[in-house]
């Protein structure tokens, strides 16, 4: 199956929009999910079988998020899913802490019965395909979940910034599955979520995805530190203008 057989293609609200920019949507939202690993080689041809496109807008889309720091080209025609340093996942996770409490709890401030029953229904869709074992659909409904939250906050500089720091990050989420599958401890936190969103509490969903986050350190960390480094695997610093 594709990597991008299961990532659901958004649509544009741009008229503008460009084929390049449609292919570079749909990866930037698969490198988010974890539907690529760490380390993983990423061809052309493989990305545009899978789209149904040529590849020069594949191309395009590709030397866009290698300058942005989502995939690292290691040599002429290589092009791989960076693998994070700890140092470089630590960075992340930290400012991951500070915007995402902090887009959690604007978005319950402003939730309804309406949104709340929305979430949760792609929590218990999430829950499912984990107990199935379906880590690839999981991936996306965890991703789904977590963003359908933050932009119901409305503070879209925000949320854009927490999207960029999902594209290096996302693919290490891969690491969890199988290996954790079946731990509880990756279900209870957007248990708590939808609880405290039903208290009509704020500050309490906050703390609960603050508490996701630390839960999924706790995991990643380990398992990058075990897997090593290497250069050509480390996230690729964008360019400066």
């Amino acid at each position: 199956m594709s990597k991008l057989s299961n990532i659901v293609e958004l649509p544009s609200f741009l008229e503008t929009e460009t084929l390049s920019d449609r292919v570079y949507r749909q990866l930037r939202r698969a490198l988010k999910s974890g539907a690529y690993r760490p380390g993983e080689k990423i061809t052309t041809r493989a990305v545009a079988s899978a789209l149904n496109v040529s590849l020069t807008p594949v191309r395009e889309a590709m030397a866009r998020l290698v300058s942005e720091g989502g995939l690292s080209m290691v040599g002429p025609k290589t092009v791989v899913v960076p693998r994070l340093s700890p140092e470089d996942y630590e960075e992340i996770f930290s400012a991951r802490l500070a915007l995402e409490g902090m887009a959690a709890e604007a978005a319950a401030a402003r939730a309804d019965a309406a949104f709340i029953d929305e979430l949760e229904a792609i929590h218990l869709a999430f829950a499912a395909r984990r107990a199935a074992g379906d880590f690839v659909a999981a991936l996306e409904l965890n991703e789904k979940f977590h963003f359908t939250l933050y932009s119901h906050s409305k503070l879209t500089r925000i949320v854009g910034i927490i999207e960029s720091l999902w594209v290096p990050f996302g693919p290490s989420l891969s690491l969890i599955y199988p290996k954790f599958g079946s731990s509880e401890d990756g279900i209870k936190p957007h248990s708590d979520v939808i609880s405290a969103l039903r208290r009509g509490s704020p500050g309490e969903v906050r703390a609960a995805i603050e508490n996701d986050l630390t839960v999924g350190r706790a995991k990643i960390l380990p398992l990058l530190m075990a897997l090593g480094t290497s250069p050509e695997h480390h996230r690729t610093k964008p360019e400066k203008s």
